[in-house]
């Protein structure tokens, strides 16, 4: 293997397209079409006749009916799983799902009619409801 030569051979003069000129921020060059322009000087070309104001039409105050208030009375800290029946999600694990028993949850989760629904909730019923169809409806565990 050949070593790469770590001089570069091009200068940066070299790969720039524009003409060199200088730029002191007060040049007469306007380059394209300007929407606007702008100058220190005190002469006007123009008079511009002020804007005149108009009437703006005061907004009616009106009350919202059926919201409700999420920003009082919250029993938990943001992002908690309210409790069920009194009992308070203490413990935290973590599972492995596959990626199609993720989108159930997610499809589950989604057409839940509650849509603040945690999915905690959510699973916690699905597990209570399976324990109950196994243990006390005799079901078959799979």
């Amino acid at each position: 293997m050949a070593k790469k030569n770590s001089k570069k051979s091009m200068s940066t003069d070299d790969l720039s397209f524009e003409d060199n000129y200088e730029e002191n921020g007060f040049s007469n060059v306007i380059v394209g079409t300007p929407l606007s322009n702008f100058s220190f000087c005190n002469e006007s070309n123009q008079s511009i006749p002020p804007i005149a104001p108009k009437e703006m039409p005061s907004p009616k105050n009106t009350k919202a009916e059926g919201l409700i208030d999420n920003r009082v009375g919250k029993p938990t800290a943001f992002g908690m799983t309210p409790p069920i029946d009194g009992e308070a999600f203490e413990i935290k694990r973590t599972y492995a799902f596959r990626k199609s028993t993720v989108r159930k949850l997610n499809e589950l989760k989604a057409q839940h009619p509650d849509i603040n629904a945690y999915l905690s909730s959510i699973l916690d019923a699905a597990v209570n409801h399976y324990y109950n169809h196994i243990i006390f409806e005799n079901g078959v565990q799979k």
